[in-house]
């Protein structure tokens, strides 16, 4: 006797008999290959993303209509006829075994599940065992959940040449576009370092332009053939993929200028910003060199000085100094001779006078061939700034924020001007609006944590989320190594404070024995302060040294000697053990170098540094007195007192 069948399984065997499952394989398979080909098709058309995600959207509502479609018809040889009800057939005899044909679909069904599954997996980022929570969870200040409605990043021109040595003219390209938007006020440029971190990296335009905090993406190509060049450029809204505006130019090298102007125009014109008189004339400036020869080698000069390094910036001299030689009234190639020169002190052993001596005669012939040079009042600024010559470094930087507001390059300079000249919270919050310029920038990112450090305490899980930004970015400097070890100190993690930088020292071959006994000393005087014994006394401080901070005040000293610490961070170490007489000793020796960090003494526990009796006739060498009174302000620590100041 037949068993009677469940509805559900005359409903399983309806879907055989009407062959629905056929029809779903197949709606599958098509609808997979017709994702893939849009995949690679639609950018190559120009067509944005949200083209793909209407085909995915179709491919995935169509389904249901397909698999009503596959119940209600069939295929025959006579064309597509509706399918006969159950009544009609004879169920007894009706065949629903699979046929060769539907197992050559199942296994089509098989192949297009494990290239999904493969496709998911590689593109699950891999666990990133060293903090990378903190990065993903952490928001940084000023970054907002919406970026600024006219904030712009010029990714990185693709360098399409036949001959890649031409990399340094689409580099070149790219950052001449850059700078002539930078020089809009009412527009948020991302800076060169971020823009050209997505520098031959696969990635997508709205996850880049989340990461920079922009609305806006320019991205392009430059196809450079002896005196013919091609330059491509869309302007992306990258939130839904939306081409604002797209342009291909062919011309002759000679309208190269012509071309980045005309692109920055369409660019304001997109945006439908609103121009000053002051800003419509920097967009429609003349060319700086009518010499093109000169110009490449004022390209190929920048290439090599974006590198850094000792050499990387000797080259980047003698490509500005064969640009200057073929057009002396060059500005722009004597703006960027001078920034060379005056930066090469930091990468090798010429002498900051040296340096200057040769920096200064040519950033003071680029401001007399182009005063709206931006760049050029930045890098005169720098120079007075380290030759304490405070007020024209005040003016310099002033008028180079006016000429070029985007710049974050300026921005950064500026804020390590003003924490120089004392204005710590000016300063900060110029390192924060360079962080906004440029957030994927190691450096912006470092200079950020070094001001939170200055800030205080309260600031301290700050400077640690800015130096695990620093550090996965690529930042490597033993500055880092400093920040991190004062934080710990702060927390009061002294084991791990020593381990840490006994560590980072050793990595650089450098000697730690003085780690020991600092540590020590710095762990007895919180000791003594839970104690209720470290109240401050009107007492001098060698009378109350312990045996403990003399131990490390010596050790210090050796080290020093033995050329184990530099004099900024004898200076720190000391501030830190609340010694101010010892520190005005290391720092009266050291001013005599004007590198020497005295800016240590911006930190909360330098208190008593600052108010010692030492401290003011300091600051009188400095100039820094001077300076604010001319200037009619002062900053915090600092208030006039009859002919002098009383600090704090």
């Amino acid at each position: 006797m037949t068993q009677p069948v469940s509805s559900f399984g005359r409903f399983l065997r309806e879907l055989r008999r009407r062959r629905v499952y056929r029809t779903a394989a197949l709606y599958i398979i098509g609808a997979w290959i017709i994702v893939q080909v849009a995949d690679v098709a639609f950018p190559t058309f120009g067509i944005p993303d949200w083209g793909l995600r209407i085909i995915f959207l179709a491919a995935f509502f169509g389904f249901p209509v397909a698999l009503v479609f596959g119940w209600m018809f069939e295929i025959t040889l006579d064309g597509v006829a509706r399918t006969p009800p159950v009544s009609e057939v004879d169920v007894e005899t009706l065949d629903l075994r699979l046929r060769n044909r539907d197992y050559f679909i199942l296994m089509g069904l098989i192949l297009v599940l494990m290239a999904v599954t493969w496709g998911v997996s590689i593109n699950v980022p891999p666990p990133d065992p060293d903090s990378s929570a903190q990065v993903e969870t952490y928001t940084p200040p000023m970054q907002q959940v919406r970026p600024p409605a006219n904030s712009i990043a010029v990714l990185p021109f693709l360098n399409m040449s036949a001959d890649k040595d031409n990399e340094y003219f689409s580099d070149g390209v790219t950052e001449e576009i850059l700078d002539d938007l930078a020089k809009l006020d009412g527009l948020q440029v991302s800076a060169r370092t971020s823009s050209f971190f997505f520098k031959d990296k696969q990635f997508d335009i709205k996850a880049a332009a989340e990461l920079l905090g922009v609305r806006y993406v320019l991205e392009g190509s430059v196809r450079k053939s002896n005196d013919k060049v091609r330059i491509t450029a869309q302007l992306i809204e990258a939130e839904n993929g939306f081409h604002l505006w797209s342009e291909t130019y062919d011309r002759e090298l000679k309208d190269i200028f012509a071309v980045q102007d005309d692109i920055a125009a369409q660019i304001v014109n997109a945006l439908k910003l609103e121009l000053g008189a002051e800003e419509a004339e920097r967009l429609q400036s003349s060319p700086p060199t009518a010499d093109l020869q000169a110009y490449e080698l004022y390209l190929q000069g920048q290439f090599h000085f974006a590198r850094r390094g000792e050499a990387p910036i000797q080259q980047a001299i003698e490509f500005f100094s064969a640009a200057i030689e073929r057009d002396p009234n060059f500005a722009e190639a004597h703006a960027a001779l001078g920034a060379a020169h005056a930066i090469l002190q930091e990468y090798s052993d010429v002498t900051e006078d040296e340096a200057f001596a040769l920096a200064d005669p040519a950033i003071q012939q680029a401001i007399a061939l182009d005063q709206t040079l931006g760049f050029a009042h930045t890098v005169l600024g720098y120079i007075n700034m380290r030759r304490w010559n405070w007020l024209l470094a005040d003016a310099s930087f002033t008028t180079a924020i006016a000429l070029a507001p985007g710049d974050a390059t300026i921005r950064q300079w500026y804020s390590n001007f003003l924490n120089d000249a004392a204005w710590q919270q000016d300063g900060l919050g110029e390192a924060l609006r360079t962080f906004a310029f440029d957030p994927v920038s190691p450096g912006a990112n470092i200079v950020l944590a070094l001001n939170y450090l200055w800030a205080g305490p309260n600031f301290n899980e700050h400077v640690t989320q800015q130096l695990i930004r620093a550090r996965k970015l690529g930042y490597a400097g033993s500055l880092g190594d400093l920040l991190e070890f004062v934080v710990k100190l702060r927390s009061e993690k002294f084991a791990e404070a020593l381990e840490r930088y006994r560590l980072a020292l050793e990595t650089k071959n450098r000697d730690a024995n003085w780690l020991q006994p600092f540590v020590a000393a710095m762990a007895e005087k919180v000791e003594q302060r839970e104690a209720g014994s470290g109240k401050r006394e009107e007492t001098t401080h060698d009378s109350r040294l312990t045996t403990h901070v003399r131990e490390a005040v010596d050790a210090l000293a050796s080290a020093r000697r033995a050329g184990s610490i530099f004099a900024s961070d004898h200076f720190l170490f000391l501030l830190l053990l609340d010694q101010p007489d010892a520190a005005f000793d290391v720092a009266d020796g050291a001013l005599n170098n004007r590198g020497f960090a005295y800016v240590w003494f911006l930190i909360p526990e330098a208190e008593s540094f600052r108010r010692h009796e030492r401290f003011v006739p300091m600051l009188d060498r400095i100039g820094l007195t001077r300076y604010w009174r001319q200037k009619g302000a002062h900053p915090d620590i600092c208030h006039p007192q009859g002919d002098s100041f009383s600090c704090s």
